[in-house]
Parts: structure tokens; sequence; C-alpha cells
């Protein structure tokens, strides 16, 4: 049976869904279109940067075919052997023709290098001029042997022997003169490595190997080079002459020299002090260069590394190499003066090491010795900037979130404007709300996501196109399943859809601007806390962004693929840990949004929670806060009646609240059984209703101790002032609000343990209409006929009668959309609607309140023909249709029930009394008032004004001939221009009570 109602409601809410969203499909589909305005916006400025960076300079040269003198202008056609020199420019270029050899520095590294530079080992040291003041050491290698200096020495024996073989003369990249222009960048001509200027203060070793003889003249004999003292065949390059070609020095020589390179043992903590005081600015032992001292501490000035190799042979023997290396890290180029850092090159240094080692070790006859360094061949390549891929964190992670704010303004909406409680009181359960919300809310984000994705892919866009849709597909769906959820929850703590619409843009673009200025900077760091961090869904959105954008990033550079499952194996990708996060969140979110709106009602006054301690501190503050905000803004006052407010002419007069007939009826609730009877429908039982005081003002008593009977069948009403309480006493039947005190038994059902099955056997006509502007008047009654179980025929059937009934049927009214209605038909609707599908308890509160005079009536013999089996309270404040309608009828003040009875009883036992009216001119007003009070000392003047006064006349001591006879002595005596005298009607007694309770009155004139 529950699993039946179930799908009646989920089967209701989705056609009535289907035919709202069909009305406003325009906006649905420009708000699964809304991706492609940003991905338009992201391709344009993809497209704009991809045109900045494809400029000439940023690809590899091509040949020029015509140059031009910068003076004078004179142009020529140029060839590939003639291309323009420093005088001219090019004024056009042969863009199928490119190379190496027609680009610019800039342009050189976007070429095709097919046999890249092999890169011989050096070993770097500074120049003379560069070393410490005063003793400029020598270039001396040190070394160390950690005690066993013998061991240390024969290794060192091993290095740099006079021959080794050379590089065969392939392997070398060749440059010719019109490549001068490469000057400042690192290439090998001939085995001399040359530095990263032009012009550089340090200076190579180079192994011997990677000079060929037979290139200009060079030899392997130092002896050759009057500057050399001992020597280890080890060459170096001048501090001039680093252009490219080499220059070739007298006797056709490369210009080179050899430097004394001998080795020095010694120990590491000399090692150490050696190569710090090697440094130009270290000025040990108060060098000329020393720095000031300031209270007794000498400031060491800023130093560079001026040093070169040394070695610690510590734990070498014959079973292994145990070594450490001194090196420079960075080296400064150009002059020493600012000029841009090159790394130092180690492999020399760790070659000599291991290959000596083995020679020592094996005996001289094997060798390990290095040749060079090859870099891996080169395609062509172009800047490819993936500007998208850099923004794409925060535009993407703002972009998969703008449809939160949507939702969560729809789902405050229907709470605000009392759409969601009305379907609630006629039936549709808690789960079909939502599971029908939430899986629309899915379809839509997924359609939004899918246009994203596929729009994306098609502009080229590298983060939609070059991640894998594998990942794609589950982090979106993860993320939109706790996205939905999110909003679920943040619902229960809005009332006002526009505030909740705010606060979720500002949700978005907050949590994007902080995650991209903040967070970016702690993934980058890695530091520990930010997976804590990503557990808020919107940074956990972030970090997933992050991750694809990065891998993007990085593909379409290397024109490789994207973030792919494999790559979620790295331990420094953060997307593994979101996609778990939102796995886990998932279950998490769905329980405390549950949880959250029962604690937090939206307006469902009766919670039903598994964890009912958690939150039954709220019950009474939010039963009473909450609720009172809502009574202010829909109930024109008729709740919120403080201390009894008198008018002018208001007269307070004694009478006994605990009536006759009130002592019967709370006799009769106490003799019923507490589990009911088949003769009442509706009990109620001490029942009371307590709001808070508004800024700290006295509590509110709106119903107070309230016991009632209904029967089967009657129609009750209930009469009462503004602020008397009958919309609190209906709002906590229907299970709107949850009473302070006291309960009640409807239809055998209690109101705090079955209201969801109560709602299904409601109908319920609420004081304000609630309705959907964009469904017709037939749609309404169809969706809450199936929730009344209608279907087929028989909902179509009770839909035509209902429209027929409130006069809606003809002229197609019932098929025109509600925003059309004026507010006498939204009237008529509302009561169609609470009696759709024979409810067995209905509640009409004020129905005819707005209709002209003939549509009352018609809706009274609506109301009285569907009376039979029902039990019906009906509020109202007209006298007229409570006589027409009421079986029974109780007036309320200020929350106490003060009469109940038949209102022809009520007429009688509270009306006795004649309504005598006199009018007479102002000046006999005196005389007017004496007469009457001569005739019946009893009279009471209730209406004076412009000599028309009103008596009230007791019929114990009056009756009508005695009242004629005192109009024909007036006469006499005073001028009567009218009179008249009736009997006390049901709104006379209202208002006598009412006023007699201290209740104000005017209002009902």
């Amino acid at each position: 049976m529950a699993g039946t109602t179930f799908l009646l409601q989920t089967n209701a809410l989705l056609r009535k869904n289907a035919i709202y969203q069909k009305r406003h499909s325009c906006v649905n589909v420009a708000t699964v279109l809304l991706p492609l305005v940003f991905v338009l916006l992201l391709t344009g400025l993809q497209s704009w940067v991809d045109d900045l960076a494809h400029s000439p300079e940023n690809q590899c040269g091509c040949m020029c075919t015509l140059c031009c003198t910068k003076v004078g202008g004179a142009c020529r056609n140029a060839t590939s052997s003639s291309q323009c020199s420093k005088e001219e420019e090019c004024r056009a270029f042969d863009e199928d023709v490119c190379g190496l050899q027609y680009s610019t520095t800039l342009q050189a590294i976007f070429c095709e290098q097919p046999h890249p530079s092999s890169w011989p080992p050096v070993v770097q040291i500074p120049v003379e001029s560069k070393r410490a003041m005063p003793w400029r050491p020598n270039a001396v290698m040190m070394y160390a042997g950690n005690g066993n200096g013998t061991l240390a020495r024969e290794i060192v024996k091993q290095m740099l022997p006079p021959f080794v073989p050379r590089l065969p003369s392939g392997k070398f990249l060749q440059m010719g003169k019109e490549q001068d222009a490469f000057r400042g960048e690192s290439f090998v001509d001939s085995g001399v490595f040359v530095g990263s200027s032009s012009r550089t203060s340090y200076t190579h070793f180079i192994e011997p190997a990677f000079l060929e003889p037979e290139i200009y003249g060079l030899t392997q004999d130092c002896t050759l080079f009057p500057k050399a003292g001992t020597s280890d065949a080890v060459f170096i390059a001048n501090d001039v002459g680093m252009e490219l070609p080499l220059p070739i020095g007298p006797g056709g020589h490369i210009d080179l020299e050899c430097v004394k390179s001998a080795f020095s043992l010694s120990t590491v903590e000399s090692i150490n002090k050696r190569l710090f005081c090697s440094f130009e600015k270290a000025h040990c032992n108060l060098s000329e260069k020393a720095g000031s001292f300031h209270g007794g501490l000498q400031s060491l000035p800023e130093t560079v590394q001026e040093y070169s190799n040394a070695w610690d042979f510590k734990g070498s023997d014959l079973h292994g190499l145990d070594v450490d290396i001194w090196y420079p890290g960075q080296i400064e180029g150009g002059s020493g003066n600012g000029g841009p850092f090159i790394e130092s090159r180690v492999n020399l240094a760790q070659n000599l090491a291991a290959d000596s080692w083995l020679k020592w070790a094996l005996g001289g006859g094997l060798s390990t010795r290095l040749l060079a360094v090859e870099e891996m061949p080169k395609p062509a390549t172009t800047v490819n900037l993936q500007f998208s891929s850099i923004i794409a964190e925060l535009l993407f992670c703002w972009v998969i979130q703008l449809l939160m704010p949507l939702m969560l303004g729809q789902l405050v909406y229907e709470k605000e404007h009392r759409l969601r409680m009305m379907m609630k009181m006629h039936g549709l359960g808690d789960a079909a709300y939502w599971v029908v919300n939430y899986m629309y809310y899915l379809v839509l984000y997924m359609l939004y996501i899918a246009v994203f994705i596929g729009v994306g892919s098609l502009a080229g866009l590298a983060i939609c196109s070059l991640t894998d849709y594998g990942v794609q597909f589950v982090f979106y769906f993860l993320f939109g399943n706790v996205q939905i959820l999110f909003a679920f929850l943040l619902s229960s703590l809005f009332d006002n859809s526009q505030t909740a619409m705010a606060f979720g843009l500002l949700w978005v673009f907050m949590t994007g601007l902080i995650a991209d200025s903040l967070l970016k900077l702690q993934i980058q760091r890695e530091l520990w806390y930010v997976n804590l961090i990503e557990l808020i869904p919107s940074f956990g959105a972030y970090r997933g962004l992050y991750e694809m954008a990065e891998y993007s990033f990085r593909a379409a550079n290397r024109h490789s693929t994207g973030l792919g499952w494999n790559d979620l194996k790295d331990p420094l990708n953060g997307m593994s840990f979101v996609l778990l996060s939102f796995l886990m969140e998932w279950p998490i979110l769905l329980l405390v949004a549950w949880q959250l709106e029962r604690c937090h009602s939206a307006g469902a006054g009766s919670w039903y929670h598994y964890l009912w301690s958690l939150c039954s501190w709220t019950k009474g503050r939010k039963s009473g806060k909450q609720q009172m905000s809502w009574e202010v803004k829909e109930g024109d006052g008729d709740e919120l009646a403080g201390a009894p407010l008198l008018g002018p002419s208001d007269v307070r007069v004694d009478i006994d609240a605990s009536s006759q007939d009130v002592d019967e009826e709370r006799a009769r609730v106490a003799g019923i059984p507490l589990k009911g009877d088949s003769e009442h429908s509706i009990v109620v039982r001490s029942l009371r209703k307590v709001f808070p005081g508004i800024q700290g003002g006295p509590e509110k008593v709106a119903v107070n101790n309230l016991d009632l009977a209904i029967r089967r069948g009657e129609v009750f009403g209930l009469l009462g002032p503004n602020g008397s309480g009958k919309t609190t006493f209906l709002n906590m039947l229907s299970g709107f609000l949850q009473p302070t005190e006291g309960t009640a038994l409807v239809a055998g059902l209690g109101l705090d343990t079955d209201m969801d099955q109560l709602h299904r056997i409601m109908g319920v006509c609420p004081q304000h209409n609630v309705l959907w502007d964009t469904v017709t008047g037939r749609e309404h009654l169809l969706f809450y006929g199936r929730l009344k179980g209608l279907a087929g025929a028989e909902l179509q059937d009770a839909a035509d009668s209902a429209l027929k009934s409130v006069r809606l049927f003809n002229y197609g009214f019932g098929d025109m959309m509600v925003r059309e209605y004026s507010g006498g038909m939204k009237r008529r609707l509302s009561v169609a609607i609470s009696l759709i599908g024979s409810p067995k308890i209905v509640y009409l509160d004020e129905p005819s309140t707005g209709l002209d005079p003939a549509s009352r009536r018609s809706l009274w013999e609506v109301v009285k023909k569907a009376k039979v089996g029902k039990s019906t309270i009906l509020t109202t404040h007209s006298m007229e249709e409570a006589e027409v309608l009421c079986d029974r009828l109780g007036i309320i003040v200020d929350g106490q029930l003060m009469v109940i009875g038949h209102p022809k009883e009520l007429a009688a036992r509270y009306g006795g009394y004649l309504v005598f009216t006199l009018v007479t001119n102002a000046d006999d007003v005196g005389a007017a008032k004496a007469l009457v009070q001569g005739f019946d000392p009893t009279a009471q003047l209730t209406y004076e004004l412009a000599g028309t006064l009103t008596f009230e006349l007791s019929t114990k001591s009056v009756n009508p001939s005695d009242v004629f006879r005192l109009v024909e002595k007036a006469r006499d005596q005073i001028q009567v221009l009218d009179w008249g005298l009736a009997n006390a009607t049901l709104e006379d007694v209202f208002l006598k009570i009412a006023r007699s309770a201290g209740a104000r009155t005017d209002h009902l004139h």
C-alpha cells in the first residue's frame, strides 16, 4: 500500500511538473544552453591569444625573399644564399621554406632539430680576475681521502690522462658564419663548449678528446702555448673571442691556452675553507676588501660561486666507490654584472671519479669515460598557449555551479508561497517530492554539462577535448548529485527565494575566487590540510578542475592526452581524493538535508525525524518564531492580536467565558474515548498554541486550551475577529503548525503521529489562494485528484464536476492559466481543489472572501452538497454564510472558545433583546433618550450619531406592541423622523460577545 501510494504521488507530481516545465520551456532551454555563452566567450579569448602567440617571432624562421635597405628603401630579391644583411630588413618571406638557418635567436627554439648538439663534459672555474684577493688562488682541484690519503692519491693519478678517444666529427653541430645571430646560445663547435653569453667571465675546462687536431690546425701539445705551466693536457677557452665561429689565432690555431690544473690532497675541513675563501667577496682573514665591523661582528658581503670541483673519496676501496663531489651550482654569465645564470654541468666531475677509480681498481685497461651527452631530436614546434586551461579552474568552477542558485531559489519559492505545504496537506509525501525534484534537477544538470563538454570539445578547449571523457563524466556526475543535495540542504534555512538566490550566487562566486586565490597556492605547496578544505563541495570541484586543467595544458603542448584513469595513481594528483570525497558526501548530505528539513520544517509543522533528540530543542522555537513570520506576512493580522484593543465606543461587559454550552462541549470531549469513536470525526483536546514575543515582547497565546468535538457530516463554523486564533487552529489541524500543548484526533489519526496519512484524506482551502500561475484550473484539479487516488475516466469526471460546481467549466475557464483568473475565480478554484476526491475532512478558511453575491450563494450550494460524509470546519466573517452553512457555531476570541451551539440557539440564547432605532433632530436627542429610559430602565444605548439612536430593549420587560405605543407618545414631545424595531440577529450576538470579551469589532460592521 505504501509503495502504491508513493507511485501515485510520484505520478501526480511528475505530470504536474511536466506541465509546469513545458510552460517554462524557454527558460529551461536557455538554462541548458547557458554554457554556450561561456564556451563562445572562452573560445573567442583563446582565438585572440592564439593570434597574438602565432606571430613570426614565435615560429621557426622562413627564408626571406625581399630585402630592403633600412636607409633609402632600395629592395632586392633574396635567395637562400643571399639573405638580408645587417643594413637590410626583410619585407617578404617564403613560408614554405623554413629552417634553423633562416631563424633568429628567438625563432630558433621553434625549429626542427633532427640532429641536435652533443655536449661534452666540462669543468668550470672562475677566471683569475674573479678569484679572491689577495691570493688569487690557482685553479687547483682539491681532493681528500677521509684519512686514507694514499688511496685517494692513487685514484687521482688516473684523472685527465694525456690522451682519450676523440668524439667522431659527425656528432658535432658545425656552425657557419651566417649563424652569428645565435650568439648567446649554448652550442658546441669543434668540441668547444660555449657559454651562455657572447662574452663570459668564466672558463670551461674541456677534455682534449673533444678537440679534433685536423680542424684549424689544433694540436694537443700544451707546450705550444707559452702561458702554460705544469699541465695535464687540459684546454680552456679564453675570456675573449667567444663569438661563433671561434676566432683563429696566430699560426692557424684556435685561440686556446693551457692552465695549471694540479691536484692538491687535503682534508674535508680544509677543502671547505679553501673553497669558501676562493669567493671574490668572501674576505677571509680580513683581506684588503674585508667588510666593516658592527658591534664586534663582521658583516659578510654578498658572495658568488667562484670555485671549481673537489672530491672526497671517503669510503672508497677495491670493492666500491664512495665519493662526495663539490661543484658550483650556478654561475653568472656575462661579465658578472647581472648576466643570466647558467646551470653547472657536473658530468665530467662524476666521470673523472668513476673512471679513475675503475682504472685504479682493475688495472687501467678499462675505461668508463663519458664522451658526450646528446640531446633528443626535436620536432618543429609552435607557441601553444592554452589560455582556456589557464583560467579554466576559476571559470569552469563558476559555470558548473550556476544551477545551484536556480535550484535553491525554486525550492525556497515553493516553500515561500506555500505551494510545498499545499501539496503536502493534500497528500503529497516528502519522499515523492524529493525523488521527483531530485531527478528533474539531475537531468537538467546533466544536460547542462553535456552541452558544456560537447560544445567545449567541438570548440577545441583542451580541458574538454583532451581530458578522458570517462573521468569527466564521473567527476561531473558525482559533483552534480552533491550540488543538488547541497541546494536541498540550504533550502531548509531560507524563507525568501530572492534571499536564497542571492546567497547562492554569492556562494558560487566567492568560493571560486577564494579557491583560485588561496586554495591554488596551497595545492601547489602540497600542504597537508588541503584535503580538509576540499571536503567543502565547491572547493573539491575546484581541485578536480585544477587537475584537469593542468594535465590538459601539458597535453596540448606535448600533443598527447590529458588526465586519464591511470593518472589518478599519481600521488600528487588530487582527483582521486576529490572523487572519493564526493562519493562519501553523497549519502551524508542526503541524510543531513533530509534531517534538517524535518528539524527546520518549511511549514510542515509536525516533524518525524530519526534523531528526534538532536532537534527537539528547536521544535518549540521554530514552531513559534518561524510561523509567527508566516502569520505576519500572510495572515492579515488574523493571528497577531496581542492585548485586547478597544475602540472608543467599545464597552466591556463581564461575561463568563466558561459559559454553559462551552462547559457542556468540554464535558462531551472528555467522555469520548482517547482512541475516538464512530460518531465524531474530529476530537480536539486542550489544544494550545503559544508564539514567542516579537523582539523580546510578551508571548502571544493564539489558541488557549480549546476543546471541541465535531460529528461526521457536520459543518462547524468558527467565528471570531481578526487575531482571534481561527487560522492558527486550522493550521494546527492541517499539520502546518505544531501545537504547543494538547492534541487532536482526526478521523482516528493523531496529529503528532499520523499526519502523513491524515493528509491523504484531507481537503484544505487556505485563507489565501495557493496556486501555480502557469497551470490551468483543470490541471490543478487533475493534479490534486491524482494525489487523492483518482485516475482515468473517474479523474476526468471529478475534474469536470468540480469545475461545473464552481462555475469555471463554461467558456473554457477551466483551461485558462490561473494567472488570467480574477480573484473570485481563484477563490472558487481553491474551494474546488479542497473538495475533489471526496476527502473525509475539509477545512475552509474564509472560502467566500472576495466573491460577488451570486458566486457566494453558488459556493454555498457546493459546500452544502459536499457536506455528506464529511466533517467540515469553516471560518468566516459572514454571519449570513454561517447561518446558511453551519450546523453548529463557535465564537472564539483571543484564542478562547466563548460560546458554541446551533446558530438559532445562539441567537435565542444570547439575543434576548429587541433592537430599537430612533431618528430625530439634534435638538431632541436628549429628550429622546429620556423617553426611552423612562419606557425601559434596562434599555442600553448601543449607537448614537447625528440624531440616530439605537437601543437594546430586553424582551423580558418589553414587547413590540409597547414599543409602538412609545413611538406614538414620542411624536407629541419630539420630532420623529424615522424609527425601526427588529429582533437581534446572529451578527448582533457575535458583536456583543466579541465586545464583551474585549475584542475589537469595528472591522466587522
